[in-house]
């Protein structure tokens, strides 16, 4: 049976830096709070470099798990193998992979679920 296990991560504080040198505006008319038009020409706008500190943050993500038995089953499934005639080496390395696959296929099975 799974069961959902919180998992702290740690995210490192940072510093980060905004900047764009400069861009080209075209010409525009522009209205005022007046109501009056007023034609802007078209010149080189230029940013100001803004730095922010980021702070380090923990976050609690939850992770579906299963209770172990992954050795135990391998295990199983390497014996069964056995006795059909591979060598121990080939029904270990098929017993690992079944039991991998049987884990993931529960993964996938519980989270389509949600």
């Amino acid at each position: 049976m799974p069961k959902i296990v919180m998992k702290k991560i740690r995210i490192r504080p940072t510093t980060a830096h905004r900047h764009k040198d400069a861009w080209h505006v075209k010409g525009h008319e522009m209205r005022t709070k007046s109501g009056k038009i007023v034609y802007v020409r078209p010149h080189i706008a230029q940013a100001h470099e803004k730095v922010y500190h980021e702070q380090g943050k923990e976050l609690k993500r939850p992770e579906l798990r299963y209770g172990g038995h992954f050795d135990e089953v391998a295990q199983k499934i390497a014996k069964e193998y056995e006795k059909k005639g591979y060598s121990k080496k080939e029904a270990e390395e098929i017993g690992k992979k079944t039991a991998g696959n049987i884990y993931r296929y529960k993964l996938a099975k519980d989270y389509k679920r949600r």
